[in-house]
């Protein structure tokens, strides 16, 4: 009886198996797998995704990381960034990391949970949030894809700022047509 017999199956001679595959080989800077990797290629190294470069070798994070995204709301670190939309805006912001964690501007605790997160770490998406505060079950929320010069946001900023307007006129009109 042969070994095809008994198991079904043979390799090659010096061949123990199966080619290795390990499904948790991703980038560890931007998510994906190595052949679909969206890094820069390091100037001193040559390396590509690897996050030591980032802090050893100052290469400049991806335009959707969490430096790119402290840069245009010009405060940091991540906390006081976060704390700062909170602060300062109607609307909340709900920031979804590529590896699915998510930080929310309004959450104190995912603000001291933001601290964990390195520079050069990159956002998937963006949702802006929001509510009246007027007794009516009024929300808005609108999700944007991070990065690209932060345009999107602002217009989905701004887009949470008409709209809550826009309740609030329709509010105040229902309001005079009932007296």
């Amino acid at each position: 009886m042969s070994r095809q017999d008994v198991f079904g199956w043979s390799y090659p001679a010096g061949c123990s198996g199966p080619p290795e595959y390990y499904e948790n080989d991703l980038c560890e800077v931007c998510g994906v797998d190595p052949d679909d990797c969206e890094c820069p290629e390091c100037d001193m190294c040559g390396s590509i995704g690897d996050s030591d470069c980032y802090e050893k070798h100052d290469l400049e994070p991806a335009h959707d990381s969490v430096d790119s995204y402290c840069d245009w709301v010009g405060v940091a670190p991540i906390r006081a960034c976060l704390r700062a939309t909170e602060k300062w805006s109607d609307d909340g912001l709900l920031l979804v990391m590529r590896d699915g964690r998510r930080f929310h501007s309004a959450s104190n605790k995912d603000r001291l949970a933001a601290e964990e997160l390195k520079p050069w770490e990159r956002i998937s998406k963006v949702i802006v949030t929001g509510s009246a505060w007027d007794d009516s079950d009024w929300v808005y929320e609108e999700e944007v894809v991070a990065g690209n010069g932060w345009s999107a946001l602002e217009q989905a900023r701004d887009n949470f700022v008409d709209a809550l307007d826009e309740h609030r006129l329709l509010t105040e009109k229902e309001e005079e047509d009932e007296k």
